[in-house]
């Protein structure tokens, strides 16, 4: 997070305009590529490359080139897009930020974040409607046509689905106190109301419930789920985290989060094909120029700021 405050402090110190920024403001001001004339700024990019990349873009041998040329590729992408949706006059709705969009922040904290990328709300909130506009226009690419029964199947038997179950979940430090927890279901004590009293893990507050999970998808003491029957409440059972308890609410059948997962996996499978065929077609039809020589010293700039600020 570091180099994304240096980075902030940069623009900051190009907007200033002095002559110790001059080499600064030249390269992050630079046009690293243009889509029929319209650029793409240095600046632009620098900002989506460390907040995507930056925390990975740290080790010595990181091919901050090629991540960037990745990402430059994406830029272009969604101008084409939002091109094109201004085109066949595709306007955004009325933007209200979701909590994935924002990470469920505060609006406090997420005018701190957005200082520290060296954006305003209004240049965020613009970006995410020029994104909103190109997955409406590739939404409508797809078409409206539903997935089929056959198609739904077909994924199915290509990719068959594990049995899941979904519990309620107590774990203490002690034996003795898994066991007295144990006594108290026995005497018709709720699990939810045990889990609640007795539970030292973060599900506790939820009475124990945790979400469904599948064959080797959590630490091994849960495999004992599956061999429970519906209601029944387990011996205590030990692992490195403590001994615990588990009580099998309901068993998922693998054709039901199947279909639910097929359904999901073919419209996102359509959009994608959609989205590159529409690509396709727009870059065959886009003047695209790429700047080389200002993409180096742009990557070059924030390699050296980058490594300096952690």
């Amino acid at each position: 997070m570091k180099s994304l405050k240096a980075l902030g402090l940069l623009f900051a110190l190009t907007a200033c305009n002095t002559g110790e920024s001059d080499g600064t403001e030249r390269i992050l001001r630079a046009t690293v590529a243009s889509v029929d004339g319209s650029p793409v700024l240095a600046d632009a990019l620098a900002l989506q490359l460390l907040r995507q990349y930056g925390g990975i873009l740290v080790e010595p041998d990181s091919d901050w080139l090629g991540v960037s040329k990745r990402l430059l590729n994406q830029e272009i992408d969604l101008k084409l897009l939002a091109e094109e949706a201004a085109r066949r006059q595709i306007t955004p709705l009325a933007l209200r930020l979701s909590d994935r969009q924002t990470r469920g922040w505060s609006a406090a904290e997420l005018r701190r974040r957005l200082d520290e990328l060296g954006l305003s709300e209004q240049r965020f909130r613009a970006r995410l409607q020029l994104r909103q506009i190109a997955d409406e226009l590739v939404r409508l690419e797809a078409g409206e046509k539903p997935v089929s029964e056959d198609e739904i199947q077909t994924w199915i038997k290509a990719n068959p689905q594990p049995e899941r179950v979904q519990i309620r979940h107590l774990v203490v430090r002690d034996q003795d106190r898994a066991k007295e927890a144990k006594k108290r279901l026995e005497s018709g004590k709720s699990f939810t109301d045990i889990a609640m009293l007795y539970g030292e893990g973060p599900e506790a507050t939820r009475g124990g419930l945790l979400p469904p999970f599948g064959r080797q998808q959590m630490p091994s003491v849960f495999d004992a789920a599956f061999q429970l029957k519906l209601g029944q409440v387990s011996e205590p059972l030990s692992s490195e985290h403590g001994w615990h308890l588990l009580r099998l609410e309901r068993r998922l059948e693998p054709e039901v989060h199947a279909r639910e997962l097929a359904l999901t996996q073919l419209i996102r499978q359509r959009s994608e094909m959609a989205s590159t065929r529409l690509l396709k077609r727009l870059r065959k039809q886009a003047d695209i120029q790429i700047d080389l020589q200002a993409l180096n010293e742009l990557v070059n700039f924030l390699k050296t700021n980058h490594r300096a600020s952690q």
